[in-house]
């Protein structure tokens, strides 16, 4: 069973030097769907690394104004109003 959740944090793009966030789902009973990022942006590139039975993910992006978001993704994530729906998993 796949559920979607609203994320508050906005997606994490930089257009010079690289940037890291993390989602820590453990203690609850979700995980995070490996199919929930795409990479996007001008020479693009980034990377989600999943652990802890995929509860855990640390998400990296770099580029020209390179992003890692949300599937499917937005055109220019910097001026969104809200969230992303963000891909989970309930074994």
């Amino acid at each position: 069973m796949v559920c979607a959740v609203k994320t508050l944090a906005r997606p994490a793009k930089r257009c010079s030097t690289g940037c890291a966030g993390n989602i820590d789902l453990q203690g609850t009973p979700f995980a995070i769907a490996r199919t929930a990022f795409v990479v996007g942006g001008a020479g693009a590139s980034g990377n989600a690394a999943f652990s802890a039975n995929d509860q855990v993910v640390t998400l990296t992006a770099g580029g020209f104004c390179g992003s890692i978001q949300p599937a499917p993704g937005v055109f220019n994530p910097f001026n969104q109003n809200g969230g992303q729906l963000l891909a989970l998993v309930y074994p």
